[in-house]
């Protein structure tokens, strides 16, 4: 069965401006906050930023890719084998 996954396509992209970890957390239906979404940014120095991503939390990703203003994510197809 086809489904959606998040992909960090472009992580060295990331200035940290954690847009996409508040539409996680909207699209979560939590309450808005930076702690309770599914994606979360980690600053590694200089080195720029660490992006993660629970991909068993939702398949509602559109938002996520389109309020990214560096382009760090894409949607791809994933087949699930039973």
């Amino acid at each position: 069965m086809p489904t959606h996954q998040l992909v960090i396509s472009h992580p060295k992209n990331c200035i940290g401006c954690l847009l996409c970890v508040l539409a996680s957390v909207r699209i979560s239906k939590s309450k808005i906050g930076l702690s309770d979404g599914f994606i979360t940014v980690y600053p590694k120095g200089k080195e720029g930023f660490d992006i993660s991503v629970d991909y068993a939390s939702k398949n509602d990703f559109e938002e996520i890719v389109t309020i990214c203003p560096r382009n760090c994510f894409k949607i791809d197809a994933v087949t699930i084998k039973k």
